[in-house]
């Protein structure tokens, strides 16, 4: 295909693709029957490198809400995975035993499992995006739901229903808020509850006792028969005594009745108020409690790479066929990322690989020769430099033998023309003396002119 596209727009498509393989043009001239399979080489290293560049996009947008960095990091990290599978491909150019190919390949399709675990996570969470970020909105609007239900039983408002259950204090620590507190108008008001129970029974009491008296004064003065009466009718002492206890206990019911009614009106007005003190105490709960909530909605921020994580983890343990879905598509994934490095072993050796052999294996002999040819040379100079050394040595030490003979015969003639001279001046000297005054007899011979 890339071969085609060439012929038809004269794109060097597939010298690119051969390059950022790794593949030396030169060498694949003298065998143009491999072009193919290392365009297609070629064509799957860069394929891996922009599933990465798509996957660090998809996670850097998740991290970062500016494009622009995402875009250059996920660049750079397509030309890192670029790099990376160049050099997988191409560390074992060239090799053409089986058993070391293997034991070369292995490292490298670990490490290119390892990068695809990396790139197919995000390409994972692209695929699922929709799913999980509906998991994650139920999961936040859950765990908002749960703190202000929390908020609520920590803080209820006293005599409502929310007071009657009982939260645990150590539970409460960090949800307790300050608001106001009808307590102490409802202890009050139970106060006064309790005082007009205990006047309503005195009443009861009262009334009944009323009702006895007034009937025993009917049946005194009407001259009924029975214990405690008289059994005469009119209004006798017993009959004007009941009848005054009557009236007496009457008009104490009539002003217990009275302090009654008083009560019972202030407990209205006292419920009254309270009610409305349990209205605003509510009110303001509520206002707290929402404002918190709000701020911890604010707090949780758009959906992160780690709430993405975490909700396709819960969907795949609540869904297998989630967890198999998620689990095919990593494969997948993994394999275009390791297809690289496997499509190299699978190639096995080829014709090409041959050649880079025998050139490297030429390289590295004539390596070898220029090696031992410069050792020698430098070992050549080392004694041309030794040699040199002992003759200028030489050199020296016959200068200075001249030098020292040249100042014995410089000394010498200096003696002799000394000597000469001394032998003039004796000579003129012994001229002057007469013949009488020599000796006869001379023990020395005379010095010759």
């Amino acid at each position: 295909m890339a071969e085609r596209l060439d012929r038809n727009f004269g794109w060097p498509i597939g010298s690119y693709l051969r390059a950022l393989a790794g593949v030396q043009e030169e060498v694949l001239n003298f065998v143009p029957n491999e072009r193919p399979r290392y365009t297609a080489l070629g064509g799957v290293v860069v394929g891996a490198s922009l599933l990465a560049v798509v996957s660090m996009f998809a996670a850097m947008r998740w991290v970062t809400d500016s494009w622009v960095v995402a875009l250059v990091v996920s660049m750079f990290w397509g030309a890192m995975i670029l790099t990376l599978d160049r050099w997988l491909v191409t560390s074992v150019s060239g090799s053409t035993s089986r058993a070391g190919r293997l034991g070369s390949y292995v490292p490298r399709i670990l490490m290119a499992a390892l990068m695809g675990v990396v790139i197919a996570e995000p390409l994972v969470l692209t695929i699922f995006q929709r799913e999980v970020e509906q998991e994650v909105s139920l999961d936040r609007m859950r765990s908002l739901q749960e703190y202000e239900s929390k908020l609520r039983l920590c803080n209820p408002v006293a005599g409502t229903s929310e007071a009657a259950r009982q939260p645990d204090p150590a539970a409460c620590q960090g949800y307790l808020l300050v608001v106001p507190d009808p307590g102490a108008a409802l202890v009050a008001l139970a106060g006064y509850q309790a005082q007009a129970d205990e006047m309503q029974k005195s009443v009861d009491a009262g009334a009944k006792e009323l009702d006895q008296i007034e009937t025993r004064a009917w049946q005194e003065c009407n001259g009924e028969q029975g214990a405690g009466l008289s059994g005469s009718p009119g209004e006798g002492p017993n009959c004007k005594r009941l009848r005054a206890d009557a009236d007496r206990l009457r008009a104490e019911q009539t002003k217990k009745a009275a302090r009654l009614s008083d009560l019972r009106e202030l407990i209205r007005d006292r419920q009254a108020s309270l009610s409305e003190v349990q209205e605003s105490a509510a009110q303001e709960r509520n206002a707290a409690i929402r404002r918190l909530v709000r701020s911890q909605e604010a707090a949780l921020g758009p959906i992160g790479l780690i709430d993405r994580l975490s909700a396709l983890q819960r969907l795949g343990s609540e869904s297998s066929s989630v967890a198999a879905a998620a689990w095919l598509l990593r494969l997948l994934i993994m394999l275009i990322d390791v297809l690289p490095a496997f499509v190299r072993l699978v190639m096995g050796t080829t014709d090409y690989d041959r050649i880079v052999a025998y050139r490297s294996e030429l390289a590295v002999q004539t390596q070898f020769a220029v090696a031992e040819n410069h050792r020698d040379l430098v070992l050549a100079d080392e004694e041309l430099a030794r040699e040199r050394k002992e003759l200028e040595l030489a050199v020296l030490r016959e200068r200075i033998e001249l030098d020292a003979s040249i100042d014995r015969l410089l000394v010498d003639s200096h003696r002799a023309s000394l000597i000469s001279r001394r032998a003039t001046e004796l000579r003129s000297a012994s001229k002057s003396i007469s013949a009488a005054d020599l000796p006869e007899k001379r023990d020395h011979p005379s010095v010759e002119p």
